[in-house]
């Protein structure tokens, strides 16, 4: 009896492992026809998976740099997707606002890690969020690396200083994991405690991540 349980486990276990590869198949193949119209993405070379972004992700922001305007962008984390945004934001800037002289203003903050705590539970978080902005309207959470119980918390500290009536769309990558997951659930339950008015969704392919939205950009919620 003992091993026919362990084998429909085993099976279950290899039937999901699949529908998510077969997911991830669905996401990059949707990705790939999102930016075909976009030249900077056509050139730039992008290595998606195992420490980097999934297709699911960049499939997301990608449609959510397409769809909408920001006033200001905020990364946590430096790699592939730091190439792919700042990437569509030169191009873009230069096409419609012939005095950025072809330069987008990237500020490029580098801090040592520390370990943080959060509500009891311990994280690897960044040492100085001084030069992180709470103005900003689109925030991208991929870094630092992740922690067990909670990870990532940094990016409660700074929502929690923005004003009911600014608009905003939060990415956390990574939320299958167990730390990440809990502090999309908390930025939930901030953001809400707070008073503001918030969607969330999550995109699920290899790997998954959740999306937070002000109804301004609501429709990040469905891509």
């Amino acid at each position: 009896m003992k091993k026919i349980i362990q084998y429909i486990k085993q099976f279950r276990k290899e039937q999901y492992e699949l529908k998510l590869a077969v997911d991830e198949i669905e996401f990059a193949n949707k990705f790939r026809d999102s930016i075909k119209s976009v030249r900077c993405w056509q050139e730039e070379s992008l290595f998606v998976g195992n420490w980097a972004g999934n297709y699911a992700f960049f499939y997301v922001i990608s449609r959510i740099l397409q769809e909408f305007q920001f006033q200001e962008v905020v990364e946590f984390g430096l790699g592939e997707s730091s190439k792919f945004i700042s990437g569509y934001l030169q191009t873009w800037l230069a096409h419609f606002n012939a005095k950025t002289n072809n330069k987008y203003p990237m500020n490029v903050v580098l801090t040592p890690l520390e370990e943080k705590s959060f509500e009891q539970k311990s994280f690897t978080g960044y040492k100085d969020l001084s030069g992180v902005s709470t103005a900003a309207d689109f925030y991208i959470v991929d870094g630092p690396f992740g922690s067990d119980g909670a990870s990532r918390c940094d990016i409660i500290e700074i929502v929690e200083k923005k004003k009911l009536n600014e608009e905003f769309i939060i990415i956390i990558d990574d939320i299958h994991r167990e730390g990440e997951n809990y502090t999309f659930k908390q930025l939930i339950e901030k953001l809400q405690s707070k008073g503001f008015e918030i969607g969330y969704s999550t995109y699920i392919g290899k790997k998954t991540l959740g999306v937070i939205a002000t109804p301004k950009f609501k429709f990040a919620l469905s891509f």
